[in-house]
């Protein structure tokens, strides 16, 4: 049961002894924000990912990621939103075959490919299991076309940035796609 404690612009909820996501039981609660005139839903899965400190038997010191105080193992692929009919648009169905297959052969994880995925597939991916890794570049393909193929490299890295990164046209559009990222 969640009690709800008054803050000014925020709510604490409460769960006592909860039961803990992971990728092979994903649980998930459901949350109801209500106001007046609207009421949303969204299932929440409550964890805590760390990363630890660790010194294996040889005295190597390495990190572990955990998760709710275990040691966890990433076994992941990368995705696209890509079908052979239907191109970069993929509807649930397809991605709910997909994240199904991928379960089926113990794929725990997955590394989201140069761009945010549509908000369902993050519930898809809770629902399911699966750790998610957002790619968080600024990929741009195209930009090596507009750089003189015999400038040499130096010269040709120190001007990679005008085109995208350094661009003031381009932060409007930078700054959306990571704001979805997160």
């Amino acid at each position: 049961i969640a009690t709800p404690c008054d803050h000014a612009a925020t709510r604490t909820l409460h769960i006592d002894n909860p039961q803990l996501w992971t990728a092979e039981t994903p649980y998930l609660y459901t949350l109801i924000l209500e106001t007046p005139g609207e009421a949303i839903t969204q299932l929440v899965g409550v964890r805590e990912i760390r990363k630890v400190a660790h010194t294996n038997e040889y005295g190597n010191a390495h990190e572990v990621v955990e998760v709710n105080r275990r040691p966890i193992k990433l076994h992941g692929v990368n995705r696209h939103d890509s079908d052979p009919v239907t191109g970069p648009v993929i509807s649930q169905a397809q991605i709910m075959t997909d994240l199904t297959l991928m379960k089926q052969h113990n794929v725990n994880a997955i590394r989201t490919s140069h761009y945010p995925n549509a908000p369902q597939f993050y519930d898809l991916y809770d629902m399911l299991g699966f750790y998610v890794i957002g790619e968080a570049d600024n990929e741009s393909h195209g930009t090596v076309q507009r750089i003189d193929p015999n400038t040499d490299e130096s010269a040709a890295l120190k001007r990679w940035g005008e085109v995208i990164a350094d661009n003031p046209a381009w932060i409007e559009a930078t700054v959306d796609r990571t704001r979805r990222s997160v």
